[in-house]
């Protein structure tokens, strides 16, 4: 489904230094990066969504080098693929569950399948504490587990999550939640790490792989 196939990339815009990396993320699989920092992680989010296309080497999704997509195949892509976490931020000046429907909006979902999915994920989650701030009074575990909310409520085929779960954070039990009940539903899920969580004592049946820079 998302190949990388020895894809060169800059670390902070500096060419002295480089990243190299190789992996094959399959169809309805769970794959752990862990990378070396936060800019690393949003990079290679960014590359696998197609919102970035420098780099070297080759990338291919759902079978098709990227390099080589038209602009209507791009546009079909992105709209199958959803990133959370990172540089992906809420925004102030409008609500919560308003963040929340963004991505449906931009889909011209109908008023009523957009009240539905939100009512679900909300149930779901219990999130009825939260629903009701203002962006700006939100801390941090809440703002990341919110821009989860926000990402799989267009059922992606291709979640893309940067550092979801945190050392002795009250919401990892809810992230974790997320987590399976995506890999239950076969979603592929690529989680980005540069914090050294481990994930081999919460998750079954995924792939870790770790990168480090190489100096040119």
């Amino acid at each position: 489904m998302l190949n990388f196939d020895l894809v060169k990339i800059l670390i902070e815009n500096k060419i002295e230094k480089s990243y190299s990396l190789s992996f094959k993320l399959k169809t309805s699989s769970t794959l752990v990066l862990g990378t070396k920092n936060l800019s690393v992680s949003n990079k290679i989010a960014k590359l696998s969504s197609l919102r970035d296309f420098q780099y070297d080497g080759k990338i291919k999704l759902f079978g098709k080098d990227i390099s080589l997509l038209k602009n209507k195949e791009i546009i079909n892509y992105r709209n199958q693929i959803s990133i959370a976490g990172g540089d992906d931020p809420l925004f102030n000046n409008i609500s919560i569950i308003n963040n929340i429907l963004l991505p449906l909006r931009v889909r011209n979902f109908s008023k009523e399948n957009m009240e539905k999915r939100v009512e679900e994920l909300i149930s779901w989650l219990n999130l009825n504490s939260i629903i009701y701030k203002e962006v700006k009074n939100l801390n941090e575990y809440e703002l990341k587990l919110l821009q989860i909310v926000r990402a799989i409520i267009t059922n992606p085929k291709i979640l893309i999550l940067i550092n979801p779960l945190s050392l002795n954070s009250s919401f990892n039990e809810i992230f974790l939640k997320i987590i399976k009940g995506l890999m239950s539903y076969n979603t592929t899920l690529l989680i980005l790490e540069n914090l050294n969580y481990n994930y081999q004592g919460v998750l079954q049946d995924f792939k870790t792989i770790k990168f480090h820079s190489s100096e040119k």
